[in-house]
């Protein structure tokens, strides 16, 4: 899984993105990524795990969930070249802060 969260330092208006890849099942955080909330900071992401993922006998294909920034989308498409993954997208929708919908999809 990948995702990311937000802090601030100093003050809200300078915001830090925290970008996180963990393995579900043992909730091993493989290492993060901090800056922007862009497709940059994403593909330096993906690459990381990638790097994990060469040094590991895995089971094909790896299975990637996200949220629904598209940054996710381009970074897996240009790094996960020559490797068999599944991709879904989990987008939640909040009013007021309490969850109202969940939405699986398969990432295209």
């Amino acid at each position: 899984m990948v995702d990311e969260l937000w802090s601030f330092l100093k003050n809200k208006n300078s915001q830090l993105w925290v970008f996180i890849g963990f393995e579900v099942d043992s909730r091993f955080w493989m290492n993060f990524e901090l800056g922007s909330r862009t497709t940059h900071t994403a593909t330096k992401r993906v690459m990381r795990i990638n790097h994990y993922l060469s040094k590991l006998s895995r089971i094909n294909p790896v299975k990637v969930t996200t949220d629904k920034l598209a940054a996710y989308k381009n970074a897996l498409q240009s790094v996960f070249t020559e490797i068999d993954y599944v991709y879904l997208q989990i987008v939640k929708k909040r009013i007021k802060m309490r969850l109202v919908t969940v939405k699986k999809g398969v990432g295209a």
